[in-house]
């Protein structure tokens, strides 16, 4: 009499099994149930209405940031008077500034969550908070940006469209795309202040870095010295160790 082997019945039967349930997971499609109530842009979510059978983030984080931003919860002066002193104290912290060529990554949203937590339990514990947003205008990359785009449109290169050209099409690319990275931070709830939004190329902010340049000079912190660096042939300019 032959022998009955293991994998006759019972893993036959597991097999069976698991490919049953992995037939219904495929036929079950899940619905994305989103909030469609008639709240107002800017005004207290309306949440009278049937809730969905199962957590849905569209459902629940929808219409709750333009509310926020429009009572001014994100602003240091809400609830607190700057011209007097705080005597639980502030808590301030900017955003490091994204590169204002594309989208958002995981990075990003890692270090913005945490920011945010931060500054959100410092608010809670009644300090004046400033939660400042802000871009970097990313000098290389934004310049390969736009140069791929005006090849890929125009078939030309910076040098076709000379210095001043290319420039007006760096900040013409820039106040298309430039809101892009801010919607991202808008969707992630992040507690800023929009009205503190900074550009790295605003003329103030400009001034400002030559000012601690000039400071940090003076003071012999950094110098100008020949060491080897990074030489990019295509770009014709020195590029970062990383």
């Amino acid at each position: 009499m032959a022998a009955k082997s293991v994998y006759d019945s019972d893993a036959t039967d597991e097999y069976a099994l698991e490919s049953k349930n992995a037939k219904k997971k495929d036929e079950k499609v899940k619905q994305i149930t989103e909030y469609t109530a008639n709240t107002k842009l800017g005004e207290k979510k309306d949440v009278t209405c049937e809730l969905p059978s199962e957590y849905s983030p569209k459902y629940v984080e929808s219409a709750w940031y333009e509310f926020w931003e429009k009572e001014g919860l994100f602003k240091p002066e809400y609830n607190h008077d700057l011209s007097k002193p705080n005597p639980k104290g502030t808590y301030i912290v900017a955003i490091p500034p994204p590169n204002s060529t594309g989208t958002l990554h995981l990075g990003h949203a890692l270090a913005t969550s945490i920011d945010d937590t931060i500054s959100r339990y410092h608010r809670m514990k009644g300090k004046t908070v400033l939660f400042k947003p802000g871009c970097d205008h990313a000098g290389i990359e934004t310049q390969v940006v736009v140069e791929k785009k005006l090849m890929r449109e125009q078939n030309k290169s910076r040098y076709d469209v000379g210095r001043e050209g290319f420039i007006e099409e760096v900040w013409k690319w820039k106040n298309e795309k430039g809101h892009v990275i801010y919607d991202h931070f808008r969707k992630m709830g992040a507690a800023v202040d929009w009205d503190c939004a900074v550009f790295t190329m605003n003329p103030k902010m400009m001034r400002a870095v030559t000012e601690a340049f000039v400071v940090l000079h003076e003071r012999g912190v950094i110098y100008r010295s020949k060491r080897l660096v990074n030489w990019s042939c295509t770009l014709r300019s020195a590029i970062s160790d990383i």
